[in-house]
Parts: C-alpha cells; sequence; structure tokens
C-alpha cells in the first residue's frame, strides 16, 4: 500500500519529494498497524493526507522556504536561528491573547455597567491614611524594583541553551554515528530551563532545528542520543519535569518528521522510572515509544556515565568523544557570581 500512497501523497503535493511522501505513508501505515477496522484503508489515507498537509501548512507558517536559513556544518548558528523563530512564535501568540483580552473586556464594559464597590474604596481610604506617606514612598520603590526585575527577566529570557547539538569527529570530520551507522543527535537535557520558555516553545525550536538538519529528499534515519544527568551551571530541572518536556518534545518532533528516529536511547534513568515505564510510555507518540531504549543509573551532579549499558548503541570512543563534548559546556563561574 506504501507505493500507491505516496504516489496518491505526490499527487496531492506536487511540492513534496519522493522521499517525503513515502515516510508520511509509511508512518500513517505504522498508526494503523493493529487497527481492525473495516475502512482502515481510508483511515491511513486520510491521516497521511493530512499530517503531509499540517507539515507544509507549519513550514509555510514559519517561512522556511522563504527564510535565509544557516547553514547546516553550523550547529550554533542553525540552533539560534530555531530559538529566534520559536521566541518571536510565543511572544506573537502572548500579545494576540492579550489584545483578545482587551478586546473581551472592553466589550463586557460596554455591555455592563461597572458596580462601584464604594465599601472598598471606604477600606483603602482608612489604610492609606493609617500607612502614611512613608509606607507609600516604600511601596513605590518596591514596585519599580519588581519592574526592573521583570523587565531584566524577560531580557534574559530572549535566547535558550542549546540543548541539541549535531556533532562532528574532529579527528576524522565526519558526523558521529552510532554502531549501526546513523548520524546521533546529542541532547543534554538538564540544560532545559523551564522558566525561560514553555514546553511549546522548546519543542518548536528543536522542531525547527531539526527540520534545517534534515534533507526532505532523503530517506535517511536518525538515532537521538539523550543525556539526562546533571551539569555543573546547567538549569537542571527535576526529572519528571524532564520526561514531561522530553514527552512534549518528541511528541512534536515524530509529527512534523515522522519515520526518521531509527533509534531513541535516554539514560540513565532512576529504576523506579523503569519499574513504572508501561505507564509511562503510553504518554509518548507511539512511533517514538516503539524506537525507545532506556538505560537505568544515577542522574545526579556528578554521576558517570554508565558505558557498559550503552556500548551495545554506541563505541568506546564515541563515548569518550560526547563526554568531552557535554563537560566542555559546564558554566563552572556560577558559584563565584552567585
Amino acid at each position: 500500500m506504501t507505493d500507491s500512497l505516496s504516489k496518491k501523497l505526490q499527487e496531492e503535493f506536487p511540492d513534496s519529494p519522493e522521499a517525503e511522501c513515502i515516510r508520511f505513508a509509511q508512518a500513517a501505515e505504522r498508526a494503523f498497524e493493529f487497527s481492525r477496522k473495516r475502512n482502515k484503508e481510508q483511515l491511513i489515507q486520510q491521516s497521511a493526507l493530512q499530517n503531509l498537509e499540517h507539515y507544509h501548512d507549519w513550514r509555510s507558517c514559519y517561512g522556511i522556504d522563504f527564510d535565509k536559513v544557516p547553514l547546516v556544518e553550523d550547529d550554533a548558528a542553525v540552533w539560534k536561528w530555531a530559538v529566534e523563530k520559536a521566541i518571536g512564535a510565543a511572544r506573537a501568540k502572548e500579545e494576540s491573547q492579550r489584545q483578545l483580552v482587551e478586546a473581551q473586556t472592553a466589550k463586557s464594559a460596554d455591555e455592563e455597567p461597572a458596580l462601584v464597590d464604594y465599601d472598598s474604596f471606604i477600606d483603602d481610604a482608612v489604610k492609606k491614611e493609617e500607612q502614611g506617606k512613608d509606607n507609600e514612598d516604600e511601596a513605590g520603590n518596591s514596585s519599580e524594583a519588581v519592574e526592573k526585575d521583570e523587565t531584566e527577566t524577560t531580557s534574559v529570557h530572549s535566547s535558550l541553551p542549546q540543548i541539541i547539538f549535531k556533532r562532528v569527529d574532529p579527528k576524522t570530520g565526519d558526523l558521529v554515528r552510532d554502531k549501526e551507522d546513523n548520524v546521533m543527535f546529542h541532547v543534554l537535557a538538564a540544560r532545559i530551563d523551564r522558566f525561560a520558555a514553555s514546553h511549546e516553545t522548546w519543542a518548536l525550536a528543536i522542531s525547527l532545528y531539526l527540520e534545517i538538519h534534515f534533507d526532505r529528499r532523503s530517506k535517511d534515519l536518525f538515532a537521538l542520543f539523550i543525556d539526562a544527568r546533571a551539569g555543573e551551571g546547567w538549569a537542571n530541572p527535576q526529572f519528571l519535569m524532564v520526561v514531561s518536556l522530553t514527552r512534549s518534545i518528541v511528541h512534536s518532533v515524530a509529527t512534523i518528521h515522522p519515520g526518521r528516529w531509527q533509534s531513541i536511547v535516554i539514560f540513565p534513568l532512576p529504576r523506579a522510572v523503569l519499574g513504572i515505564w508501561k505507564t509511562i510510555k503510553g504518554y509518548f507518540h507511539p512511533e517514538i515509544a516503539s524506537v525507545m531504549k532506556l538505560v537505568s543509573g544515577p542522574a545526579r551532579l556528578g554521576s558517570r556515565l554508565p558505558k557498559g549499558f550503552l556500548l551495545p548503541f554506541v563505541d568506546d570512543e564515541t563515548l569518550d568523544f560526547l563526554e568531552q563534548c557535554r563537560a566542555e559546556l559546564y558554566d563552572t563561574h556560577v558559584d563565584e557570581i552567585l
């Protein structure tokens, strides 16, 4: 069915390369693999058409086809571009919501005359008189300080730390690969700052980042190598928060980039989490959950790499290189600043 469905997709979306149509067709088939509905083939076709249409709308929404994107060789520039797009989208959404609330408030004010709470006015006047001018000045200063802090916080969150990397071996100049010869994306989950942006913004940034790195004309598969260990000077969110953020990210990635992942290795996870994995697994996208591989171990600051459990997926030399890359991102000046 894949061949006929991919041809149907190419007819509907002539701008889509053949490899892209095949990926979306296969992803739709996997989604209904265990379905027993009589109209299964129709559902598969509808799903593939809707998902590919959503992908084209997504590219159009963020102007990817018309934007001057950075070269894939400059990984940091790709991340910066993706973050700027994601933060811009988040701010536009906030502004839209603010305007909607203002419009609704104005409409309510026009429709219903405001009721004056005279008792409240009297209470406020009495309290103000009792506090005196000194307290008023102090309150004013506090208000100014709060406004200043809020401004500074917003400016700090105008960028996001890079958490996903496409590593290049400095000795050979080749992209880092796993033992199945799949190009690897190295994720440092503890660098996720949940206060800097929403789950949605983080997920969008990563989806945009991957969009630049992926070749739409290629059927290549990739490996996601997620290291959850805490690092010096990083945000280091609680583990359950990491799981929640990771779920949002991989769900978005699976929707926008179906059929791209050969394996997803997440490590190290507490043994308690491995014990309830069947429950947690249900919260992940089915396509992602089917290729996930979990490795247990401590994830605290200073925890060692569980090499013995990772060697089935990645060779020893590559693990050492990734560990070196990770250590180079430590922020050892945080304690001095604090």
